[in-house]
C-alpha cells in the first residue's frame, strides 16, 4: 500500500470517528464490495460519502472528485452525497475542520429539506462568494480557506460559466447540525424524508 493509499484511509476514519460522535454511531470505513463503488463510509442512512485527502502543495482536483461524488450518490442510492476533504496539517483532532462540499443545487436542496423538517429552526450561515479561480489554486494555499471570516460561512464557488451549477463548501462541523435538521442522523435514527418514509441507506 503507497504512502497516499495510508493517508486517504486516514481521512476516512477520521471522518468516520467524527460523524460518530456527532449522530452517527455506527459511522465507519466502509469495507469495498461490489462492481459498484458506493462512497468510503457506511452507517449514516440516506448520505454518501466521498473522502479525499489533499496532499500539502497538491492541485486541489474538484471536478473529478465531484463527478465520483455524484456517480457514487446514484449507486448508493443516497439522498445526497456529500465530499469530504482532508486539508493538510489538518488531524483527527481538526475532523470538524475538513471541508464539507455538495453541488450548489444539491445545497439547496438540503435547506429546502430541512426547512421542511425542522421544528427549532435551521442554522443558516452567511454566504461567502469565492472565485472559481483561487479554488482551482487553492491545494496549494490551503490556510486561505481557513482564513476567510469565520470558518461559520458557507461558500459559494461559482461555475466558470454560470448555468445554475457551483459548489457549496463549508466545514464539517458546519454541515452536521444543518443535516441533523433536515432528517439526518443526530440521534442514531434513520433518516426520514418529508414525506415521512424512510430513505436510502
Amino acid at each position: 500500500m503507497t504512502k497516499a493509499q495510508d493517508k486517504g484511509r486516514e481521512a476516512e476514519n477520521f471522518t468516520a470517528q467524527f460523524l460518530s460522535e456527532n449522530g452517527w454511531p455506527y459511522a465507519e470505513r466502509k469495507r469495498l464490495s461490489g462492481a459498484k463503488d458506493r462512497g468510503d463510509l457506511t452507517g449514516t442512512p440516506g448520505l454518501m460519502w466521498e473522502v479525499k485527502y489533499l496532499g500539502r502543495g497538491v492541485r486541489a482536483r474538484m471536478a473529478a472528485w465531484m463527478k465520483e461524488t455524484k456517480v457514487q450518490t446514484e449507486n448508493a442510492s443516497a439522498d445526497f452525497g456529500i465530499l469530504v476533504v482532508k486539508p493538510p496539517g489538518f488531524g483527527q483532532r481538526q475532523a470538524g475542520k475538513f471541508w464539507a462540499i455538495l453541488a450548489w443545487d444539491e445545497w439547496m436542496r438540503l435547506l429546502r429539506q430541512a426547512v421542511e423538517l425542522s421544528v427549532d429552526g435551521v442554522p443558516v450561515a452567511p454566504v461567502f462568494q469565492h472565485s472559481n479561480a483561487r479554488m482551482t489554486t487553492l491545494g496549494a494555499k490551503v490556510t486561505e480557506l481557513d482564513r476567510i471570516p469565520g470558518l461559520e460561512w458557507v461558500i459559494f464557488i461559482p461555475p466558470r460559466v454560470f448555468d445554475g451549477s457551483g459548489l457549496a463548501v463549508m466545514t464539517l462541523e458546519r454541515l452536521v447540525p444543518i443535516l441533523h435538521a433536515a432528517g439526518y442522523g443526530g440521534d442514531g435514527v434513520p433518516a426520514r424524508t418529508p414525506n415521512g418514509s424512510l430513505s436510502g441507506t
